[in-house]
């Protein structure tokens, strides 16, 4: 980014910013819409739709002129089919069947506590430090999750919100 204050931000930059929170609110919608979903089609099917919403989605981008396929070579090949397999075959798949038994809520929630599990594992696992940014996200992170619980009564009882 520019260093002066005073300068307006590259137009790059405005429009990955622009890109994430579209990202953010398909991926946060998608739980409402695939619950939904599912008051009126089984599992399987919701994944079905799912995956040929995705593939098709996929062929505009394709289609679009000047696009080409990135190179890959045999080695990358495999560690591709390795990572569709857990996402999003395995996570979508997963995440569904879950749906039928929780709230989108719930499992927003559930989502949401993902970067701190991330960092906690980084910090673990991986020996990663954290800085005073990370650490003061995830306490904001923490007391987000307990504030929802608090004003909406949830709990765990039983393997299950109650």
């Amino acid at each position: 980014m520019n260093s002066n204050p005073n300068s307006q931000p590259p137009r790059r930059e405005i429009r990955a910013y622009i890109s994430m929170l579209l990202a953010m609110l398909i991926i946060g919608f998608s739980l409402v819409f695939v619950k939904i979903a599912l008051r009126h089609a089984n599992v399987y099917d919701v994944i079905a739709h799912r995956f040929t919403i995705g593939f098709l989605s996929l062929l505009l981008v394709y289609a679009r002129p000047g696009f080409s396929f990135p190179r890959y070579r045999r080695g990358d090949l495999k560690m591709l089919g390795v990572i569709t397999f857990f996402f999003p075959l395995l996570f979508f798949t997963l995440q569904t069947l879950g749906l039928r038994y929780t709230s989108a809520l719930e499992a927003g929630i559930l989502s949401a506590s993902l970067p701190i599990l991330t960092l906690v594992g980084a910090t673990l696992w991986l020996r990663e430090r954290n800085t005073l940014l990370q650490i003061a996200g995830i306490v904001v992170s923490v007391a987000g999750i307990a504030y929802i619980f608090y004003h909406n009564g949830l709990s765990f009882s039983s393997g299950s919100f109650k």
